[in-house]
């Protein structure tokens, strides 16, 4: 076998169009190399285009490959013969070589210029490498263009400007209408001193990919040249630009919201700081797991403005989804200086009823845990909780901020003060306040009405001891005190009742005592399945809860002791998506993944594997729910489907919620899908 893969000899011979008929042979293949592409420990050579998708063969050829060395660019159009197992990746045919011997060129190999100038340049031998890299332009045309720019380089690099803006022309010409020819040839002026003439290439470019971002670019240059009526000026065309694509005149030269991004940057840096804010807030709203850098320029603006909490919560977003070390460093300077405003204002001997009131609502405006505990004693009698501490305050206002990552508070009218002795004060004052989460499109607003007790501690700072609160929602019907969340357009998106859905992601069980709920917070783990009841909550499962209206389905037992609940937990339907919980204590029973379901997958492979079904019925797809009660027995369905074949398997079975170990009437049946 190793002599066959040598020589193919006695292998059949295929094309590459017809490799796809047959994986799983060894064979030998032919077909002409289009691209190369490099990995970190091989090299890819794809036959039938460059379309990792479309190509028709896909040649692996690992570092570790015996044989002599192979250099990819000698191969590069030329018609080769590999042999090897033909396998499938991803539904392109593959052969992965063991030595390059196994790669057989059918036509003349290619000299690889480009290779040898690089080589040359090495060595010192200027000289030759630019004769190889004329040889380059010539003869390897899928190279052309880099080989036109490294002579470029080549010749500035040994003082003869010229030549090599000779070689930049020749790039150009080779295709006039491809901006990052101009964009080099730019640059190189740039370098040479040439400024005004780099400009108009830069600008040659920036037309051509008719890019906003481009022309800000451009603008930059020109400010650190001392021209700021030219960078003004430009910043103005990028605006046009930017404005035309937005407003779907033009073809958009990226997605909407780094449109609204850029168009942000170039208003901040052409002075108009409303403009920009708004264009940073579009940019945010059209995709904000995206726009890293839209909450850190609006941040950088918050926080020169003062607005310490909105630059510390838009901070928080650029790190969550950029982790970038500057925007890091943003958020602890800012939170730092918060903290320290903070303590300046809320902690001085006398506490104003003025400084308490906006001291509570810049901590809750802004998203930094700290400044909210800092606000509380040890100890708090804490609105309808009773009495907590400071830890679940601490606990409660994390939750708030996951819920509601966007908000807004601010004083609604005048703060009055009650004397309740020497060391106490009595502060009452109303707020208003505005929260959202652009992600889910929820928002809830109103007045809160708040009547805080203040006392010294031990070290004498004025905490809060005791907080009540009273809300008015806008926007409520007095019927079903329901809060109406519209799009755009004014249509009814969802109704929300104390940022808990109340439609289909809200199930009641048959004497409307219970309830189960989806929970779509803002963050890590943040999701769950929440059981009330009434309006007590008695179980909070965390939990991967699946898109909007996927499946959710609650089984609730005749004797009223248990609810089997069904939840969809991804896109894309399939796994464990069954939880028992005992009523009314709601302790969790058995959840995804445990042993219960162990056991029923053990059962059903071994039925596959019997039947013979994981070789002939392709990929299986597995699928655990609750299928309903039997008097106080659950019955439990493992969903079997195949990806080549039509008929489903049904194992079932049922389960004792007190005893969930054991399986019993255990079968099986088939139907057609």
């Amino acid at each position: 076998m190793l002599a066959q893969l040598c020589t193919g000899a006695g292998l059949r011979e295929y094309t590459a169009q017809e490799a796809k008929k047959h994986i799983g042979e060894i064979a030998t293949v032919v077909g002409k190399v289009d691209c190369i592409d490099h990995g970190r420990r091989h090299v890819d050579l794809q036959i039938g285009g460059c379309d990792l998708r479309k190509a028709l063969l896909w040649i692996v050829v690992p570092d570790e490959a015996s044989g002599p060395q192979l250099d990819p660019e000698t191969v590069r159009g030329v018609q080769v013969a590999v042999t090897g197992k033909i396998e499938s990746a991803s539904g392109t045919p593959q052969i992965t070589i063991r030595s390059t011997t196994h790669i057989q060129p059918r036509t003349a190999l290619q000299i690889n210029y480009i290779g040898h100038a690089y080589d040359k340049e090495q060595k010192g031998d200027i000289d030759g490498a630019i004769a190889d890299l004329n040889k380059a332009i010539e003869h390897q045309l899928t190279r052309r263009d880099e080989a036109c720019q490294h002579l470029g380089a080549l010749e500035a690099k040994r003082g003869d400007w010229q030549a090599a803006l000779a070689a930049y022309d020749r790039l150009i010409a080779f295709d006039p209408n491809k901006a990052g020819s101009y964009w080099v040839r730019a640059t190189a002026k740039e370098q040479h001193g040439d400024f005004e003439g780099a400009m108009a290439d830069f600008t040659r470019a920036a037309e051509l990919r008719s890019s906003g971002a481009n022309f800000i670019e451009i603008g930059n240059r020109r400010k650190a040249h001392g021209d700021l009526t030219g960078a003004t000026a430009t910043y103005e065309k990028a605006i046009a630009m930017l404005d035309s694509q937005i407003a779907g005149t033009t073809k958009p030269s990226d997605r909407l919201d780094l449109l609204f991004y850029q168009r942000g940057y170039a208003k901040e840096l052409k002075g108009d700081i409303d403009g920009a804010v708004a264009d940073y807030g579009r940019a945010i709203a059209t995709k904000p797991s995206y726009e890293a850098g839209a909450y850190s320029r609006r941040g950088d603006i918050k926080k020169a403005r003062g607005d310490l909490a909105g630059a510390v919560a838009d901070y928080q977003y650029a790190v969550k989804y950029a982790q970038l070390p500057e925007d890091k460093e943003k958020l602890r300077r800012a939170q730092a200086e918060a903290n320290q405003k903070h303590e300046q204002s809320f902690n001085k001997t006398e506490v104003t009823p003025e400084s308490t009131a906006e001291a509570f609502i810049e901590a809750y405006s802004g998203a930094d845990v700290e400044a909210v505990a800092g606000l509380y004693a040890d100890r708090v009698d804490y609105t309808s909780s009773g009495v907590i501490s400071n830890a679940a305050i601490r606990k409660q206002a994390q939750e708030y901020f996951a819920r509601w990552p966007v908000r807004q508070w601010s004083l609604a009218g005048t703060v009055k003060t009650v004397p309740l002795g020497p060391s106490k004060k009595k502060v009452i004052f109303s707020a208003s306040y505005d929260a959202s989460d652009p992600q889910t499109n929820k928002h809830a607003s109103g007045i809160a009405q708040e009547t805080l007790i203040l006392a010294s501690d031990k070290s004498g700072a004025i905490k809060i001891v005791s907080q009540k609160e009273q809300t008015r929602k806008r926007g409520i019907s007095q019927a079903d005190g329901e809060e109406k969340l519209f799009s755009p357009d004014k249509t009814l998106v969802r109704a929300w009742n104390d940022g808990r859905y109340d439609g289909e992601e809200k199930l009641f069980s048959p004497d409307k005592i219970y309830s189960v709920e989806i929970m779509r917070g803002y963050g890590l783990n943040s999701c769950a399945l929440v059981l009330f009841n009434g309006a007590k909550e008695i179980a909070r499962i965390p939990a991967e809860v699946g898109p909007v209206g996927s499946f959710f389905e609650a089984l609730w037992s005749p004797d009223g002791k248990y609810v089997a609940i069904n939840k969809q937990r991804s896109s894309r339907p399939g796994g464990d998506e069954m939880w028992i919980v005992a009523l009314p204590s709601g302790k969790v029973l058995r959840q995804p993944d445990d042993a219960l379901s162990d056991e029923l997958y053990e059962k059903a492979d071994a039925f596959i594997a019997e039947k013979g079904l994981n070789e002939t019925g392709g990929k299986e797809f597995l699928t655990l729910t609750a299928s309903g009660w039997e008097k106080d027995q659950l019955r439990c369905r493992l969903e079997a489907g195949f990806s080549d074949i039509k008929d489903r398997y049904f194992f079932e079975g049922t389960v004792d919620p007190a005893h969930l170990k054991t399986i019993a009437d255990w079968k099986v049946s088939k139907t057609k899908s």
